[in-house]
């Protein structure tokens, strides 16, 4: 048998979104885990069980009837890095995203000296944290309990997370480090406390979490699997394998978050579809049928080459923010880019957006048959119905043996922040919660304190570990 902390833990990533609904989220989560509320107080009083005694605040009962995870059960720092864009936010346990930012645009990140733009995410980071120090919620013990810092980049990682291929335009970002060991030299931190992902692998989490903290997701007894392309300044894709709520042997229902797999491939190259060659029939096609006062489709550039060479015919040539904006006559910064794309839509902007999605369908043929996903969100400032509308179309015209997936929008901007948030908390947390909590009460406390950095000022020097990490 399960301790009732872990129990009502699980429950907590298992129930999330109907804890939200019900009435009394609180009496219905200790009923669905068979947990009485008392046994629960007693064996977790110093993690937060009693808000009269918050101690660790891993969970956080104060609100009434209510129980979530409390900032003591971890927070991410997370920092997503764009061609011009900065975005920061802080990650709870229960997905919640805190103090989400955009950072001044900077054009052209990616061509600085790796120093100067990590110089930049770490001012962003500690003017975050400078603003998260008066936020009661989120401290425990009254400091932030950080679990580390995750940074979100749209250019690509190897297997070892360093950067990869000319996309990283300055030279210097491919000397050999990775940029988890860029990041803890930068931030002073151990290297495990610091992550990086790609955008679309962390959207691709983001979307896996919603998806498991649904009522659908309760009935669900398949594997998802589910597509997400990231449309922006690259063009990339993430696919993630969702397991149904599992039995284990403990008799537990458990949450299929925690085992969703991201299909990465062997080089961690796996999503680059950007660099998959457009069918030029298809392209000879959107031309002939484009209104008179819309220019044709032409590559703009590719990432995969250096910009002093031809620009290859790829898919990322004539799809990403760069070839609208530039297709449209006017400068590719998010500025405008988010004028061009704000309702109601020019007409030629609309066309343009229809002639994205048609290309992306078309290109797409070939790995949704490999793939075969049930679904496919969009996420990134392209992702809009115009271009929903035409991929489905150009995937419906194809007849895939598997039937159409249905396509979905994310217009949430800050969803791979919390993808990246998550996969932090996932590792170092939701998939530990056994040895965390179980066990004597003061043990669980000292591990608990353990999980995160307890950060009292915005200082990247004082962020210190102040107590051992559990095992």
């Amino acid at each position: 048998m399960l301790n009732p902390s872990v129990r009502v833990a699980n429950g907590l990533l298992l129930f999330g979104q109907q804890l939200e609904e019900w009435t009394v989220g609180r009496d219905r989560l200790f009923a669905a885990v068979g947990v009485p509320y008392t046994s629960f107080r007693s064996s977790a009083s110093e993690l937060g069980a009693r808000a009269a005694k918050p101690g660790a605040r891993f969970f956080d009962t104060a609100k009434r009837g209510r129980i979530r995870f409390g900032p003591g059960a971890g927070l991410a720092l997370a920092v997503q890095v764009g061609t011009d864009d900065l975005l920061t936010a802080l990650i709870d346990a229960n997905g919640t995203v805190h103090h989400a930012r955009f950072e001044e645009s900077v054009p052209n990140q990616y061509d600085m000296e790796p120093s100067v733009l990590l110089k930049r995410i770490r001012r962003a980071a500690e003017s975050l944290v400078s603003e998260a120090l008066f936020d009661d919620d989120l401290l425990a013990e009254g400091s932030l309990p950080l679990l580390g810092v995750v940074v979100v980049v749209d250019k690509p990682l190897d297997t070892d997370a360093k950067p990869a291929g000319p996309a990283w335009g300055h030279p210097s970002w491919r000397s050999g480090k990775s940029l988890r060991q860029r990041l803890a030299q930068s931030f002073g931190l151990p290297v495990d406390r610091c992550y990086a992902i790609r955008s679309a692998q962390a959207s691709a989490l983001g979307v896996a979490w919603r998806h498991t903290r649904s009522s659908e997701y309760l009935d669900q007894r398949n594997v998802d699997v589910a597509m997400v392309l990231n449309l922006s300044s690259s063009t990339s894709a993430a696919t993630v394998i969702v397991d149904p709520s599992t039995s284990p042997l403990s008799g537990e229902r458990v949450t299929g978050f925690l085992s969703a797999q991201l299909i990465v491939g062997q080089h961690h190259q796996a999503g680059e579809i950007g660099h998959i060659g457009v069918d030029r029939s298809v392209l000879a096609e959107l031309n002939k049928r484009r209104p008179a006062d819309l220019p044709t489709l032409r590559p703009y550039r590719c990432s995969c080459t250096d910009q002093s060479d031809p620009t290859p015919p790829h898919l990322e040539a004539f799809v990403s923010t760069g070839a609208v904006t530039t297709r449209l006559g006017v400068s590719p910064s998010s500025t405008e880019l988010a004028r061009l794309v704000r309702r109601p839509r020019e007409p030629q902007t609309a066309r343009a957006l229809s002639d994205l999605g048609a290309l992306l369908g078309a290109t797409l043929v070939g790995p949704l048959v490999m793939v075969d996903p049930g679904s496919i969100t969009l996420t990134g400032p392209l992702a809009t119905a115009e271009v929903s509308g035409a991929l489905s179309g150009m995937v419906a015209r194809a007849g895939l043996p598997g039937g159409e997936p249905d396509v979905r929008i994310v217009e949430d901007p800050f969803i791979a922040l919390q993808g990246a948030g998550l996969a932090m908390l996932r590792e170092r947390v939701f998939r530990r919660l056994d040895a965390i909590l179980d066990g004597p009460r003061l043990e669980s406390f000292e591990r608990v304190r353990g999980l995160g950095m307890s950060v009292i000022r915005p200082e990247l020097d004082t962020w210190r570990v102040t107590h051992p990490a559990p095992v």
